[in-house]
């Protein structure tokens, strides 16, 4: 999506994150209401979603070390594992 100047100014008025946003935008869907698409975070939602990146966030860093081996062309995992260096 993207986010107008108009738009841009707000979220620094509110001191609100483009990347939050971005994380709201694709995990919650938008509901057409009075001609436009709206996206509504609720407190439940919010709560749940940050719950999830926490959880994520500590398997990322349990990750580190972590080698991936991908296809020449880079669009397939042909295997992981963990480097021990």
């Amino acid at each position: 999506m993207k986010i107008s100047r108009h738009a841009y100014q707000r979220l620094q008025q509110r001191s609100l994150d483009v990347k939050v946003v971005r994380i709201i935008e694709e995990l919650v869907p938008p509901v057409y209401r009075n001609q436009s698409q709206q996206i509504f975070l609720k407190r439940k939602d919010a709560i749940e979603i940050a719950g999830t990146i926490r959880r994520l966030a500590d398997k990322v860093e349990k990750a580190a070390g972590t080698q991936m081996i991908l296809d020449p062309c880079g669009s397939t995992l042909i295997t992981v594992y963990r480097n021990s260096r």
